[in-house]
């Protein structure tokens, strides 16, 4: 089932900060939602067609709607299998996913295009912290820089897996400027009590706004499994850190897929090298990698197909923190719900590069466990660790 996602409202989702009125009465919102914000929002929009089983729910023993969205304690069968922002026009529908972090610009000049940092052995004389055998390094002579959080169009996206974007020529939505707009709100603390408002306790909120207008608009995209039929076709969802209203509605028009070209496997099979490319934040175990790689030796075997790989080097963002607040858990009479555990995360667009040991591998199998599928350690039901594989010039 593919959803659009239509705010309704601005939106606000916490960062990890503080934020009271009386020591950080200023609330920092996050620049793009997590997919479990979404996986959220969809549990609670079936547990509210059924609010009849909700105590039932609570207990694990609510038959079907226990299967889809689980309990309080475990996830059910509801599935994110994809996860990005959509722009619409009159005319086309594009799908917007994260730029890899491996394209960069000329620092302090964004319009001179992009450029693709370059694969290359590391010599001996270069020292490092780790054993990683291989570099990504600038492409000119001059500096450069990543000018994310940005995105590009999902055909960009498929070129690129498959080695066939050239420079300069992709069309880049930066997140703050062309998606989002940040807006503030200003407002007092109130007395539970009393119901009235309390003296020198005002805050300050930052909120996001899509820059939708009359030519063109932006929403969320998601693919959703498992849902067994218990989800409307259309309906209402409650939003971040404020519940803020947005509108979701099943479409059928839009094409998500990302295809790997005869040419990219003939050039996997021959060179025994890919990377993988996250779309969504990740969280593994071992903060930056893997479970599945030895951090002694990069070297592992992927779980499901058991192909030996080795990493080679990585293209890895400055890490996240996703928590959030479990409102099925209660810690007093005037509060309800309790944070959820903080877990690290590898934001999206990061790049891994690995290079194939076995001397015989199926490379349909490999595809078909890394190309679209969920490589996160935990919380892959969320829409973390969404990734695709491609070539390596």
């Amino acid at each position: 089932m593919q959803v659009t996602v239509s705010p309704l409202d601005v939106l606000f989702f916490r960062n990890g900060k503080p934020f009271d009125a009386d020591d950080s009465p200023i609330g920092e919102t996050i620049d793009m939602p997590y997919p479990s914000t979404f996986y959220g929002a969809f549990r609670s929009r079936v547990l509210l067609d059924n609010s009849e089983r909700y105590f039932e729910f609570l207990e694990g023993k609510a038959g079907e709607i226990t299967e889809v969205i689980g309990s309080p304690d475990f996830k059910g069968s509801l599935k994110i299998n994809f996860f990005s922002l959509i722009k619409e026009d009159k005319v086309f529908k594009d799908i917007l996913l994260p730029l890899p972090q491996d394209m960069v610009v000329k620092k302090g000049d964004k319009s001179s295009g992009l450029l693709h940092l370059r694969f290359v052995s590391k010599k001996s004389w270069i020292k490092m912290n780790n054993s990683l055998s291989h570099l990504l390094i600038n492409p000119v002579s001059k500096q450069v820089e990543w000018p994310g959080p940005a995105y590009i169009k999902i055909k960009d996206l498929e070129y690129y897996l498959n080695n066939e974007l050239e420079d300069a020529e992709v069309k880049v939505f930066d997140r703050m400027n062309d998606i989002f707009d940040k807006e503030y709100r200003t407002g007092i603390e109130i007395d539970n009590v009393t119901k009235l408002a309390k003296e020198k306790k005002l805050y300050r909120r930052e909120v996001l706004r899509f820059k939708n207008n009359r030519d063109k608009s932006y929403s969320f995209f998601l693919e959703l499994t498992g849902d067994k039929g218990l989800l409307s076709e259309s309906g209402l969802l409650k939003l971040g850190g404020e519940q803020k209203a947005a509108e979701y509605r099943k479409v059928k028009d839009v094409s998500n897929k990302i295809e790997l070209y005869a040419s990219t496997k003939k050039r996997i099979l021959k060179s025994k090298k890919f990377k993988i490319y996250l779309s969504t934040p990740t969280v593994f175990k071992r903060g930056w990698l893997p479970e599945w790689i030895n951090p002694d030796d990069f070297t592992g075997k992927l779980p499901a197909s058991g192909i030996r790989v080795k990493l080679l080097t990585a293209a890895v963002g400055k890490h996240k923190i996703v928590s959030g607040w479990d409102m099925a858990k209660k810690t007093d009479k005037n509060k309800r719900g309790k944070a959820k555990t903080g877990f690290r995360v590898v934001p999206e667009g990061s790049l891994y590069y690995f290079q194939i040991l076995d001397k015989k591998f199926d490379i349909e199998e490999l595809i078909n466990e890394l190309h679209g599928q969920s490589i996160s350690d935990l919380k892959s039901k969320e829409g973390f660790g969404i990734s695709f594989i491609g070539g390596i010039k």
